[in-house]
């Protein structure tokens, strides 16, 4: 992709497109906001700008070099991702000492770190002395999720550009351009994407079909629509049954499924709703809460998923949601 055809994203499109005429682009940045909003696709396009054949300011996306950075064979383009949970040491100094090479086949060299935010402290120590004085061929891309979990030292040295959520229509639009599927389709995925359009465009909606299903029948035991045994039975299965990723999943799910039922609850209409094929089912649900047991419930989930990354007992976790709440 090339930033002509990238929907969204104006302001941060024009600051790097002025930078790239001026010649005045910051040589270390940091792309920061949520999965799937394009962060990936922003510095890569950056890269194919700064080493295109074709053209002098933004790529072509034909040239051989757009090509090769498109198949990850640039010579010139090095993208770090993490092989474990976190990004070490060892990897960042190896990365550090490309950053000193001259390009071998293009104008500049791109070093590009995904999932910036999982660099251990020495990790991030061992960067910061590249980042005060990057070479005048190299330019580094730091992409985090959680920007403020990088050291302080780490983000004032970068220029920031967070990445928003895009608008409805804008992901509508990227869909239609990249699916061939169903209209009503195109408008549930964007929906549940949340303004990110890499989600809308791998999201399998059958089996998010069957994750919500679960978290449906989760949210109709605690309100006593249901057998409340389907509580801990879901405690069971999920704190067992699952890995990380997939208890992530029913998390997020859970909490698309809350906050449509605080839209029910303020009596907005279901054109309102992000899961707009459970607009009935969800209005008969929301009778049966209250806000404020629905922001008891989003607080304990958002304690639940900061304790997933200190190895919590998952199952204890979610009998303790269940049962702080059915009382309630």
């Amino acid at each position: 992709m090339t930033f002509s055809s990238f929907i969204g994203h104006e302001r941060i499109k024009d600051a790097l497109l002025r930078g790239l005429k001026s010649g005045a682009l910051p040589q270390a940045m940091l792309f920061a906001g949520p999965a799937g909003i394009g962060k990936r696709a922003f510095a890569l396009a950056l890269a194919k700008a700064l080493n295109c054949a074709g053209s002098a300011n933004e790529a072509c996306g034909r040239c051989p070099s757009c090509r090769r950075i498109d198949r990850g064979e640039h010579l010139d383009v090095t993208v770090l991702e993490p092989s474990t949970s976190q990004i070490k040491v060892q990897e960042i100094r190896e990365l550090c000492a490309a950053a000193q090479t001259h390009p071998y086949e293009g104008r500049r060299r791109v070093l590009l770190i995904e999932a910036a935010d999982t660099m251990n402290a020495q990790a991030q120590n061992s960067l910061l002395k590249t980042l005060e004085e990057t070479p005048a061929s190299a330019v580094i891309l730091l992409l985090a999720e959680h920007a403020d979990r990088l050291l302080p030292t780490i983000r004032s040295r970068c220029q920031r550009y967070d990445f928003l959520p895009l608008t409805l229509p804008e992901v509508v639009q990227v869909l239609k351009g990249r699916l061939q599927k169903p209209e009503l389709e195109i408008e549930l995925l964007a929906r549940l994407s949340r303004g990110r359009p890499g989600v809308g465009l791998t999201l399998d909606l059958v089996r998010f079909g069957t994750v919500r299903s679960e978290c449906l029948i989760f949210l109709r035991a605690l309100s006593g629509v249901v057998a409340p045994s389907a509580v801990l039975e879901a405690a069971a299965n999920w704190g067992k049954g699952l890995d990380r990723a997939e208890l992530v999943d029913r998390l997020e799910a859970l909490r698309l499924l809350l906050a449509d039922l605080g839209r029910c609850l303020a009596g907005e209409g279901a054109g309102s709703l992000v899961n707009t094929d459970l607009a009935e089912p969800l209005a008969e649900l929301s009778r049966e809460w209250t806000i404020g047991r629905l922001s008891a419930l989003s607080e304990q989930l958002n304690l639940l998923d900061q304790g997933l990354s200190r190895n919590l007992n998952r199952q204890l976790a979610l009998e303790h949601l269940a049962f702080s709440l059915q009382g309630n």
